[in-house]
């Protein structure tokens, strides 16, 4: 494949319901043909722990969000009688997988290295954090929420090789600027020509 695309949904938001998310795996089909479909689950893990759940009770929330959302989109899929578009599972597919483990290393770094990502980074994490949480959100707060973020990115670092493509194209409901200035190089000078992004959307 010259370019793979990759669905995120993240558990637990209340955008993918049965019409969005038919919507998205529909446009993907109909421009690509194939994809797969991106429900980070174990990465939330570190959002609920921020919230104030312990290990365990964050870990069957995420769990539970993350399987709720992919049985809703292998039935879609199956609706659609697509068997082109995979769900890849977090354990099996990516967490122990040297080259993730190598992609998120140099993201783990540039956060710890590049002021302006790093900011970036928690800003972004602070705005999700606020959206679940009334109180002040505390640095320490950030900085247990922030390895969603810092996965996701090395996900998508690993995606190309690991699905065989030139290019991974992260196709989402709305802009995630982070991301998308990560691409363009603007943190670290270098445009990541085998990364794209795609915002599609139901209107």
């Amino acid at each position: 494949n010259e370019v793979f695309p990759i669905i995120g949904m993240s558990p637990g938001n209340s955008y993918f319901n049965d019409e969005n998310t038919r919507f998205v795996l529909k446009a993907v089909i109909n421009r690509y043909g194939c994809g797969a479909v991106f429900v980070p689950d174990i990465p939330a893990i570190s959002t609920y722990k921020a919230l104030g759940y312990d290990q365990s009770k964050a870990r069957s929330k995420a769990v539970l969000k993350g399987n709720n959302l992919k049985n809703r989109t292998r039935r879609l899929l199956e609706d659609l009688q697509c068997d082109t578009v995979a769900i890849i599972d977090w354990e099996k597919d990516v967490e122990g997988k040297s080259a993730y483990q190598d992609a998120y290393e140099n993201i783990r770094r540039l956060y710890e290295d590049n002021v302006e990502f790093c900011q970036v980074a928690n800003d972004t994490t602070a705005d999700v954090l606020d959206g679940a949480q009334k109180a002040k959100i505390s640095h320490g707060q950030i900085q247990t929420a922030v390895e969603y973020l810092l996965a996701e990115i090395a996900f998508m670092e690993f995606a190309p090789k690991h699905f065989d493509a030139s290019k991974a194209v992260y196709v989402y409901h709305r802009p995630w600027p982070v991301y998308q200035d990560y691409i363009a190089g603007k943190f670290d000078g270098i445009p990541k020509e085998h990364l794209g992004f795609e915002q599609m959307a139901a209107d």
